[in-house]
């Protein structure tokens, strides 16, 4: 069974997916930078091996956890993507214009050659099968 609220919230997840690989990269070019301080043997300034040892262990506990959170959101991506293939032809391409890449309902009726009006009857018809789907 998928929401309306499901589907909303699928715009959100493709962004909090992008800032997540960011700061998944982000994070692991400075657990490099801090490990290559490390093994240099270079002054590490007033960071003692114990404070780099420590450092490094949690930014790859950050790494880890954002990977965490990013296999979550790619799992409800899939579950919703999957809901709106499910659907007849003409309700599946109105759900993906909508809610997969979040035109407004103005340019989704443009899209497809409907009326507002009709737009908006064909996305009753549509959630309420997604309502209905058993996972």
């Amino acid at each position: 069974m998928i929401t309306k609220e499901d589907l909303k919230r699928h715009v959100c997840l493709a962004q909090e997916i992008v800032d997540l690989k960011e700061n998944i990269d982000r994070l692991q070019l400075q657990a490099k930078s801090i490990s290559a301080t490390r093994i240099s043997g270079a002054p590490a300034g007033s960071g003692s091996p114990d404070k780099i040892a420590d450092n490094m262990a949690r930014v790859e506990n950050l790494i880890s956890y954002y990977h965490t959170k990013l296999n979550q959101c790619l799992v409800e991506q899939q579950r919703i993507e999957q809901a709106i293939t499910s659907l007849p032809n003409v309700e599946r391409l109105l759900m993906r214009y909508r809610y997969i890449d979040g035109l407004n309902w103005i340019d989704v009726a443009a899209k497809m050659n409907y009326s507002w009006q009709g737009t908006h009857k064909i996305h009753a018809r549509a959630l309420k099968r997604l309502l209905e789907q058993k996972e």
